[in-house]
């Protein structure tokens, strides 16, 4: 008899956690070989039990899903990596977590039916986007390539395309920051969501304003608040 396909969660909210675990146990019949809530304590875990499929939060306490995946792939190139998202861009997430070696990307507002379709897409070897997502990177790739030969005189969108331009310049932690600044988030709301300090997600704003190539506070929350908005 086959054994089931072994999977790895780690995602640091412990109630997610068991939903996951219900979800592909008992209605998948996987088996759920292990699990962490954060980049330091998944590592060693997932080097010792090669699990078939690790399912990865883009968010952790700890850093970045996306820097997990990268040393996950470091450790077993062989591994399967599905991340899990809650932000809205998710365009700009799904292809960061592409480009970093996951093999499906899945909002935590989709079906849950879809998880475990994508579980079982990414143990055939394949990629697994939902259809919308599918579109929304054509749609997205589309543009690019055409804001790339377009002249635009409008200060909102070369704002706008400046951001475009020099985003990837941004860790995935930066990213994250960004994005929840243009969401209208405080700096001490954004540690609490990410579970950093004040004095850390100020660190980080500096460093995007440096990046972006932006003097002010309200010049960077100005140019977050236009890409938060081009991407809804």
């Amino acid at each position: 008899m086959q054994e089931p396909p072994r999977i790895f969660i780690v995602v640091d909210h412990s109630l997610v956690r068991q939903g996951l675990r219900h979800l592909l146990e008992c209605d998948a019949g996987m088996l759920i070989c292990g699990e962490a809530k954060n980049i330091h304590e998944s590592l060693p875990l997932i080097k010792k039990l090669a699990p078939d499929v690790v399912v990865v939060d883009i968010s952790l306490s700890d850093g970045s899903g996306l820097d997990l995946i990268k040393r996950i792939n470091a450790i077993n190139s062989n591994v399967a990596i599905l991340v899990l998202s809650m932000y809205n861009d998710e365009v700009l997430y799904a292809e960061r977590a592409l480009r970093a070696g996951a093999m499906a990307y899945v909002n935590k507002n989709e079906a849950p039916e879809n998880i475990v379709q994508a579980v079982q897409r990414i143990l055939k070897g394949k990629i697994y986007l939902s259809e919308r997502m599918t579109e929304h990177l054509l749609h997205n790739n589309f543009n690019n390539h055409r804001h790339d030969i377009d002249i635009n005189d409008n200060d909102y969108d070369n704002d706008y395309d400046k951001s475009r331009q020099t985003i990837d310049n941004l860790s995935n932690r930066e990213v994250e920051i960004f994005m929840q600044v243009g969401e209208g988030y405080s700096t001490a709301q954004i540690a609490v969501n990410l579970n950093l300090s004040k004095k850390t997600i100020e660190t980080h704003k500096a460093h995007i304003k440096q990046k972006l190539g932006l003097d002010t506070a309200n010049e960077l929350t100005r140019l977050a608040v236009q890409w938060a908005m081009k991407k809804a």
